[in-house]
């Protein structure tokens, strides 16, 4: 083998390998783009499984019949929104979190928090809601008042959550930006 046929199997050597490291690469982008959605299928899955859950809830209390009631009177709508966190297991520091992200990518749990339900109405410049707030916790809030109603006190007096509504309607806030845009 003479001189020009070794550079010419170096640089043949030396270009399948620059090939195969390119489609590794090409294959663990594929392979991460799967990953992220089979990850998101799987989020958007529970997700709605939570809100069904949460929806359900609202509709023992009674809470979403009052909600889409007082939306009707007021010629307004009814905004069910999903609220949701990452939970990473038994300690959720900012510094563990980072180490478990680094060391092995993301691995957090999809969980529910709370299922929003916004009351939206008045003039398009200007409009005004009121929000209640059905936990997983089962419990209840309002966007008035701090204090949760828990269902042993909604179940005992069920004519408190009208009271607690008419409160919220008579007190509303100005309407978020996000539901604006929304609408």
């Amino acid at each position: 083998m003479d001189q020009k046929q070794k550079e010419t199997l170096r640089f043949l050597l030396k270009a399948r390998k620059r090939a195969q490291k390119v489609l590794a690469e090409r294959e663990k982008a594929r392979q991460e783009k799967l990953n992220n959605e089979a990850r998101k299928e799987a989020n958007r899955r529970l997700m709605e499984q939570y809100a069904q859950g949460l929806l359900a809830l609202a509709q023992q209390s009674g809470s979403f019949t009052l909600a889409e009631q007082a939306a009707l009177e007021r010629e307004g709508r009814l905004i069910q929104q999903l609220g949701c966190y990452v939970d990473y297991g038994l300690s959720t520091s900012c510094m563990q979190r980072a180490l478990v992200a680094a060391e092995q990518g993301d691995q957090g749990e999809l969980r529910a928090a709370y299922l929003s339900l916004r009351i939206v109405w008045g003039p398009p410049e200007a409009p005004q809601e009121a929000e209640i707030r059905v936990h997983q916790g089962k419990y209840i809030t309002f966007h008035h008042l701090p204090v949760p109603i828990f269902p042993f006190i909604w179940r005992l007096n069920p004519q408190l959550i009208p009271k607690m509504l008419a409160g919220a309607l008579a007190s509303p806030r100005p309407c978020s930006d996000r539901v604006k845009k929304d609408g």
